[in-house]
């Protein structure tokens, strides 16, 4: 199974895709932990700082009846605070398109990388950039059916994923 060579290194240098046995299925629920973590956590205390910083300062008023009660400092929600939302958002979505492409390109996540494990076409090759984003856009199949997709490769004789196999892909143990 020797593949194509990558030509997505940063330093110019060019290997072959790695041949391997497929990934047992632990492994790469950890690698996908270890990428949410970055896609997902990342982001989200991102967010979060910014909220607090900008707009979640409430304060503790009481009305004219003595009853306290918390209000924002703005009086409410702010455009501000959907702002933050929303670029909270795009910061995710980011990550995770960069992640799918440097995994098309070089068969690794930081994940995968952590654990030894290389995205590859099945006849070999790696996806290309354009390919780990049509990977990481037609997950949707293994999200959609109550995760069902994501547990395939525990039955599967090649260990793929629904969306492995639609794009033609395998998560195969390099550490051999």
């Amino acid at each position: 199974m020797n593949g194509i060579e990558d030509p997505g290194r940063i330093d110019g240098s060019r290997r072959a895709a790695p041949a391997g046995l497929p990934a047992p299925w632990e492994r790469r629920a950890m690698a996908a932990l270890i990428d949410m973590a970055l896609s997902l956590g990342l982001p989200l205390l991102i967010t979060a700082a910014f909220w607090a910083m900008f707009v979640g300062s409430y304060e503790t008023v009481t009305d004219t009846s003595g009853a306290q009660q918390s209000a924002g400092l703005g009086g409410g929600s702010s455009p501000a605070g959907l702002g933050v939302v929303i670029a909270g958002s795009v910061v995710g979505l980011a990550v995770s398109a960069w992640l799918a492409y440097r995994q098309g390109v070089s068969g690794q996540t930081p994940g995968k990388r952590a654990l030894r494990l290389v995205t590859v076409r099945t006849d070999g090759g790696f996806l290309g950039g354009a390919g780990g984003l049509r990977r990481w856009a037609v997950q949707l199949v293994n999200i959609l059916p109550l995760g069902v997709g994501y547990l395939r490769p525990l039955w599967n004789d090649e260990r793929q994923t629904w969306a492995d196999q639609f794009v033609g892909s395998t998560v195969v143990d390099a550490r051999r």
